[in-house]
Formats: structure tokens, C-alpha cells, sequence
């Protein structure tokens, strides 16, 4: 067990130093890929890398959607700023007999009105913009304990500006390890995102946004309160940490709220809840503000399976 859990941490660590020159340029392409996608995470300040418990784990750390063993569908939408939207629908398929299970997001980001302008500064028609990504991830359940698991997500990025477009390929690996101190479950995590080559737009080629994560959960209070931290660099910001937390009011009924530290957009607090209604449905509702930028709404359905 110790000796899996090395090898897994080697391989993220060589992994991160092995890409530490890309973190070098901070101009890059795919804007798509900073999105949070999920509310839930959000919610929580985007401190979700040692969560990682559901199916915005594809996102967010694919290794957490080992354990799952529940066919489940989520559909999100959020309301950006400058009227931004983002759409997506993720799906998860456990496969029990091997202890793994796959996933899958859609998402597309569409961008608010462009004026359109030609060289002289004449009115043309408007121009379209908009990124999409399909990632579709594999997680593995890597001990007899079922405590440690590990994950793999392939990233498909499609970007258009009018008639400009790019396409290029990602991937993101993580792992996650769960324990327990004392009777109060524990998990810690770790996460590289963003792996690829650069992506080529009009003339020019950009990085896309690498990112590497390691967080850690705890459950307390007869599991009524989650604690979480994510500790994050990238190639565009300073090292800096994501806190959030989440209270069960009732088996159907949890709040949430968080605080995200990035420092390259004006962003704070964050707050929301989650409803589950029956065994199989779930609503998910979060709020975030951006400063000067606006205020940014995001809501989710999750639909579980037998």
C-alpha cells in the first residue's frame, strides 16, 4: 500500500517538474479551461481537489470518480458576467467488477456580443465566439482497502472567433487518497491539469493553462461539516489556496460556502446549497462575486440510476 501510494506521488512530482518551463509564459489559449465546471465545487470556493466525491470529479480530479457505483447524469448551467454563458452535461458509468468507472463532460462556452469592426472602423456584422471541450475520463480503484485511486482525463478543446478556428488535445492525472483519523474521514488529493501541446491560433501558438492542484478534506462532527483546502500554481497566478466548506443541515438539505484566492480576476466569497429530492435527484444552486465584473449564478440537476 505505502509503496503504491510513493509511486503515484513520483509520478505526479515528475510529472509537474518535467513541465515547470511552461509555466514560464503566461499567455494562454483555451479559455474554456479556467471555467469551474460545477456547482457545487464552486460553491465551496473551488476547494474541490480533495474532495473530489461526485461527478464534478471528472473535472476536478478524475481519480474521485473511482468509487462511484451509481449510473448518473448532471446537466449545468452557469450565468456569467457581460452575459457569458456556460453549458454543459456530464455523465458517469461505474464499472464495479474491476472497481472503476468512466466519465464524461460536454461543456460549451459562449461568449457575450462582439462588435464587429473592420479595418477602418466600419460596422460589420457581429462575430461569433465561443470555446468547446469534451473530456472523457477513466478512474481505477488501485488497492485491496479501496483507499487509494487514480485518474486520467482526455481533453478535446475546439475554439472559434468568427472565422478563426483551433482545435487541439489535453489531458489532465490525478490521485486521491482516503483515510480516516479518529472516526472522522480524511481525504488528500492531487491533480495536474492542462497537459498538452500548444495550441495555434490565427498565427500565433499558446500554452494551454497547465495547472497543478493538491488539496485535503475532512469530514467532522458525525460527518455533518466538510472542511476542504486546494493549494494551486499555475501558469498564470502566484501560488495561492482555495478554502471552502459544506454543512448538512439535514440528510436533504446542505449550505455551502467558500473562498477562492485567485488573484487575476476580482473574485471573493462564494456561497450556495444543495437539495436532494428522493434517492435519485439532486439540485445544486451557487453564487460568486466578481467585483466590478458582476455577479456570476450557476445552477445544476443531477438524475441518478440504479
Amino acid at each position: 500500500m505505502k509503496g503504491m501510494c510513493r509511486i503515484a506521488l513520483i509520478i505526479m512530482i515528475v510529472t509537474v517538474v518535467s513541465l515547470r518551463n511552461t509555466w514560464a509564459d503566461k499567455s494562454t489559449a483555451a479559455n474554456i479551461l479556467e471555467f469551474g465546471s460545477g456547482v457545487r465545487p464552486t460553491a465551496m470556493g473551488e476547494a474541490f481537489c480533495g474532495v473530489a466525491d461526485d461527478i464534478n470529479a471528472i473535472c476536478w480530479n478524475p481519480a474521485g470518480i473511482a468509487w462511484l457505483n451509481k449510473k448518473e447524469i448532471s446537466l449545468g448551467h452557469d450565468n456569467y458576467y457581460q452575459n457569458i454563458r456556460y453549458e454543459s452535461i456530464s455523465g458517469i458509468y461505474p464499472v464495479e467488477d474491476i472497481l472503476s468507472c468512466v466519465g464524461l463532460n460536454v461543456a460549451i462556452l459562449r461568449a457575450g456580443e462582439i462588435i464587429g469592426m473592420d479595418n477602418k472602423g466600419n460596422k460589420i456584422a457581429n462575430p461569433d465566439a465561443g470555446d468547446s471541450l469534451i473530456t472523457l475520463s477513466f478512474a481505477q480503484v488501485m488497492d485491496e482497502d479501496m483507499r487509494l485511486g487514480i485518474g486520467v482525463g482526455i481533453k478535446w478543446i475546439h475554439q472559434k472567433i468568427a472565422e478563426e478556428k483551433s482545435s487541439g488535445m489535453a489531458c489532465d492525472a490525478g490521485i486521491l487518497y482516503k483515510g480516516s483519523y479518529k472516526n472522522c474521514p480524511y481525504t488528500l488529493g492531487a491533480v495536474v491539469q492542462n497537459i498538452g501541446e500548444k495550441m495555434k491560433f490565427v498565427r500565433e501558438k499558446y500554452d494551454l493553462p497547465l495547472n497543478f492542484k493538491i488539496g485535503a478534506s475532512k469530514k467532522m462532527w458525525n460527518n455533518k461539516i466538510l472542511c476542504a483546502i486546494d493549494i494551486n500554481k499555475s501558469g498564470k497566478d502566484k501560488m495561492y489556496a482555495n478554502i471552502g466548506s459544506e454543512y448538512s443541515v439535514t440528510d436533504n438539505l446542505i449550505l455551502r460556502i467558500g473562498i477562492n484566492g485567485r488573484n487575476n480576476v476580482d473574485m471573493g466569497i462564494s456561497s450556495g446549497l444543495g437539495v436532494r429530492i428522493g434517492d435519485r435527484l439532486r439540485l445544486d444552486y451557487s453564487y460568486s462575486g466578481y467585483g466590478k465584473l458582476g455577479n456570476v449564478s450557476k445552477v445544476s440537476v443531477g438524475i441518478g440510476f440504479d
